[in-house]
């Protein structure tokens, strides 16, 4: 059976077992529960002359969503507005069948209401998930394709969601979102792939519920907020005849200092110190200086959704970077989750651009 078949599959047996499921169960209580679709149309980003040629082609997405979004009180005050969550299926084909081929992704998302006036409302959609891949780097048979190496990576997806409702439980919308295909430089090659995409879709509301704006609750905290993330993860040195490939453990504490600007958004200040085992075998191997110790300081910006959050920083080393580096800046990613008051765990990405370095498993607390 073809993927479109089995998609339609997919939706027609979500559809029934979801609409009894919902009648019966979810009427008891606040929280209104939907489906929809989604196609959208985009392209490839590419900053490497030797990714050109493959990346010349234009992405289709095909997206399936299940989300729910409680009207309680409890929700509200989290954000000062009310939040989908939810889980998407994703299907990407990169318009290059015998290169790049196609990606599945189980997405994980939280969906924030921004601006909700009579028909219409704006959401802001954050989501990471894991990702199959089925065209990857192969010296032999696939050697132009640096963009991914691994048949499971992940991906991490933001966006902006502009709906329109046309009845009760019917919605349109327009739709535009950034995606990142990573394997967080579990194996190398691994620029990762960036792909804009915008389109539009629907939605259908089981038991909807009727939204209304809530007495904005007063930030908890109004002093400054310390995150301290440790972290670690495996970095790979790429083998080359007759030099197989080495794996190496980074360890790390990236600390930030911000101030609440809203129940969403906090902004701050930050550093970074972790210690990669890895610039030691390039040392060996080049006969060049390289730093094992890698300080940065940076600004950092995190955005709270309840107990999950995304944070993104642009950091400046203030050690001297290695020589297999060209520059002086680099991100850093988080998503998180929070599992008590003061301790939560997640996961982070470091990239130069649009080159994704390594990625972590984070463990930390906020004061």
């Amino acid at each position: 059976m073809k993927t479109p078949r089995l998609i339609g599959l997919f939706v027609f047996v979500l559809l029934v077992h979801f609409n009894g499921w919902a009648n019966a169960e979810f009427n008891r209580d606040s929280t209104s529960f939907s489906v929809g679709a989604k196609v959208q149309m985009g392209t490839i980003l590419f900053h490497k002359f030797e990714l050109g040629g493959v990346a010349k082609s234009s992405p289709v997405l095909f997206e399936l969503d299940l989300g729910w979004t409680k009207n309680t009180k409890a929700a509200w005050d989290n954000c000062n507005c009310y939040t989908k969550n939810g889980i998407s299926l994703m299907y990407s084909n990169f318009g290059n069948p015998n290169e790049l081929g196609k990606a599945i992704s189980l997405v994980f998302y939280v969906e924030p209401h921004l601006i909700k006036k009579n028909r219409t409302a704006l959401s802001f959609r954050a989501g990471a998930g894991p990702s199959y891949m089925n065209k990857v780097h192969d010296d032999q048979t696939n050697p132009n394709n640096f963009f991914y190496s691994m048949p499971l990576s992940y991906l991490l997806t933001i966006g902006t969601n502009l709906s329109y409702s046309i009845s009760t439980h019917t919605h349109v919308n327009l739709a535009f979102q950034f995606n990142h295909i990573s394997n967080g430089g579990t194996r190398i090659p691994n620029y990762g792939i960036n792909y804009p995409t915008a389109g539009v879709g629907f939605q259908y509301k089981f038991s909807p519920q009727r939204l209304v704006p809530r007495k904005r609750a007063p930030l908890q905290r109004k002093d400054l907020e310390l995150l301290v993330h440790l972290f670690s993860g495996p970095r790979i040195a790429k083998a080359y005849d007759p030099i197989p490939e080495e794996r190496r453990l980074v360890t790390g504490i990236n600390i930030s200092l911000v101030k609440r600007l809203s129940k969403i958004n906090a902004l701050g200040l930050g550093g970074e110190f972790y210690y990669d085992p890895i610039s030691k075998v390039y040392e060996e191997r080049s006969g060049d200086v390289y730093q094992t110790k890698i300080a940065s300081l940076g600004i950092h910006h995190y955005l709270f959704f309840g107990k999950a959050f995304f944070g993104q920083q642009i950091a400046r080393y203030v050690t001297a970077h290695n020589p297999d580096i060209d520059t002086n800046w680099y991100q850093r990613y988080f998503v998180g989750y929070r599992i008590s008051n003061l301790w939560f765990i997640g996961v982070s990405l470091k990239t130069h651009l649009e080159v994704a370095d390594f990625a972590t498993l984070t463990a930390g607390f906020s004061l």
